[in-house]
């Protein structure tokens, strides 16, 4: 289920099932269905890191990050290593206020109010 709308999501596991994918909605359901499902950690932070690398368009990187999410509250850990440089990329490059600005920064927010230190 998607946090803000509530919108139920399609179950996604199979990794596999990445290559099959058409356009910029089903890649949009399978990143947020993937990494809310998926029972490895791993699997799921490659998800995202995979399409925030191939940089398709605003609104699959903004699932990226909202995955990303998904993955700091179901596993209560993330690679900042892997991420941050994300991270980085879209606060200096977006305008600010921007979706991705946006998604990044409450990326941050999540991080740290919902990994234990």
């Amino acid at each position: 289920m998607k946090f803000l709308s509530h919108k139920k999501l399609k179950v996604f596991i199979d990794k596999t099932l990445i290559n099959s994918l058409k356009n910029e909605k089903e890649k949009i359901e399978f990143i947020l269905g993937f990494c809310q499902n998926s029972l490895n950690y791993q699997e799921a932070l490659e998800i995202c890191l995979y399409f925030l690398k191939k940089n398709e368009s605003t609104e699959i990187n903004s699932a990226a990050f909202v995955g990303l999410t998904y993955i700091i509250a179901r596993f209560q850990k993330i690679e900042l290593k892997a991420i941050l440089p994300f991270i980085t990329k879209y606060l200096k490059h977006s305008s600010i206020g921007s979706d991705l600005w946006m998604d990044a920064q409450s990326l941050l927010g999540n991080i740290v109010t919902m990994i234990p230190f």
